[in-house]
């Protein structure tokens, strides 16, 4: 089964934009008066009728409600430094949005060695990632300075940075049990500062231990999402 993605417009119509009709048409050989099922990443499904205006407009129009569900408060809101090389992080998106993340938050701190994300071509990672594992909820993407992204979340939710040197008292990955929903940051290549792990603490961060082995940054987003999502 192919999904497709789309903006919900009215309760009939859905709105996809010029790439994802040429795909379906072009690539997928759907046609005219065929239905095809899309996702507004929203929480809704629909079924909707293929029609010949569709192929110039984008406008798909709504033939049943497969399903549609609220925002859950569950998941991760995940800040992670941008990797030098662009397509470990990019990776990183794909497959945290496989597994089901609610937030992704791209930091910027002092040993950031990428300074920017394409944050369009990210957003189109991240929309094939739901369609292939049918989530229903296209994570919201962001871009931080590391202190900015200390104050987004909000107070009661609990909130972890993955910590590496030593000296630093740690919980372990089985702490994040019983909290359906919480916030992680991850640091880039060189590690956070010393400053950087003391501003964290001091705005509510608990510092946390992955293990003794140690990650790459990407790697270690993803052990703690799989992780979180296991024990919840």
């Amino acid at each position: 089964m192919n999904y497709f993605y789309g903006t919900l417009l009215t309760d009939q119509i859905i709105q996809m934009d010029a790439e994802e009709i040429r795909h379906c048409t072009k690539v997928l050989r759907y046609k005219v008066g065929d239905s095809i099922q899309v996702l507004d990443g929203k929480g809704g499904m629909y079924d909707c009728l293929l029609e010949q205006q569709s192929l110039k407009s984008g406008l798909v129009y709504i033939q049943k409600v497969i399903c549609k569900e609220e925002p859950k408060n569950i998941g991760m809101h995940l800040f992670v430094s941008p990797t030098k090389n662009a397509d470990r992080i990019e990776w990183m998106v794909e497959k945290a949005v496989e597994i089901g993340v609610k937030k992704i938050g791209f930091i910027y701190c002092d040993r950031t060695e990428r300074k920017r994300m394409n944050l369009d071509r990210v957003t189109k990672i991240a929309i094939s990632a739901m369609k292939q594992s049918k989530q229903l909820f296209l994570p919201e993407l962001g871009e931080y300075k590391f202190k900015e992204s200390l104050s987004i979340v909000p107070k009661e939710v609990p909130k972890y940075i993955a910590a590496c040197p030593e000296g630093f008292p740690k919980s372990t990955v089985k702490s994040m049990q019983g909290h359906e929903i919480i916030a992680l940051w991850v640091g880039p290549e060189g590690d956070f500062t010393e400053l950087e792990y003391q501003n964290a603490l001091e705005n509510g961060l608990v510092a946390m231990d992955l293990g003794k082995q140690r990650f790459r940054t990407e790697t270690a987003a993803l052990f703690a999402l799989a992780a979180h999502s296991a024990l919840n």
